[in-house]
């Protein structure tokens, strides 16, 4: 059956009225798309401020944190320090007071032999003498290396300990008072490792700032330095004296 002319201009007029229809749809289902990743966007800036603010906070409370402990780590790290030598201190007095009560007994032994030897030439009284000065001065090197070797080691491995924290001051100090008492014990070996650890692991990371929160670090390098000096006789201490000096001109002119 065909269709008249007019049921075929009211089919038309409808289609025509869908396509508006759907392009209107197509339209509002594009907009929605926009409006969307609108929103995903702004969702995205939005979470990326907080990510960033967080971060932020989080780091802020890590450094405080940080400079706390390496502050406590300080604190506690020199009271050790005090203790230990309060303990070699009290100790000194000891071996000082037992090496006064051996000095009395072998005076008294001298005594006893100058009334024994009467009328012994003047020779004799001078063996005596200085077999007696001898072992006082035996005694006294003994003391001093037993306690500069103990010191060294305490020292030695503080240092190794503050160092493995990255507290670069706080090592240099300590690697430089272990030198010290390695040398009162006459230990250079020790002392090598030490002034070692000290050119490659401490004083290339140290800063003028550095010396001035711990004025501690320049009096230890300079009794190290008069140390060094005062037994470079024959030259051997030469080269290290040189750069040691070097290094610590380079810390004092990082800021």
């Amino acid at each position: 059956m065909s269709l008249t002319d007019s049921e075929k201009e009211k089919r038309s007029t409808r289609i025509e009225q869908l396509e508006v229809e759907v392009e209107s749809m197509r339209e509002s289902a594009q907009r929605l798309r926009d409006g969307q990743k609108m929103a995903f966007g702004a969702l995205i800036g939005i979470a990326a401020l907080l990510i960033a603010f967080a971060w932020h906070a989080g780091h802020k409370t890590y450094e405080s944190d940080k400079q706390a402990m390496l502050a406590e780590l300080n604190r506690s790290n020199d009271e050790r320090q005090k203790q230990f030598q309060a303990t070699l201190k009290e100790d000194a007095a000891k071996q000082g007071k037992l090496i006064d009560n051996r000095i009395a007994i072998k005076w008294q032994q001298l005594q006893s032999g100058m009334a024994a030897a009467g009328g012994t030439s003047s020779n004799a009284f001078a063996r005596l003498n200085e077999d007696f000065t001898r072992k006082i001065i035996m005694m006294s090197d003994q003391v001093d290396q037993r306690y500069g070797e103990v010191a060294g080691l305490t020292y030695f491995n503080q240092a190794i300990a503050t160092l493995n924290k990255g507290i670069y001051p706080a090592a240099t100090e300590y690697f430089m008072s272990s030198a010290l008492a390695f040398w009162q014990a006459g230990d250079e070996n020790n002392v090598q490792t030490c002034l070692s650890r000290l050119f490659q692991y401490c004083l290339p990371r140290l800063r003028q700032r550095d010396l001035a929160a711990r004025p501690s670090v320049e009096e230890r390098y300079g009794l190290l330095l008069a140390k060094m000096e005062s037994l470079n006789t024959s030259g051997k201490w030469q080269v290290a004296i040189g750069e040691l000096r070097r290094m610590m001109s380079d810390v004092k002119a990082r800021k």
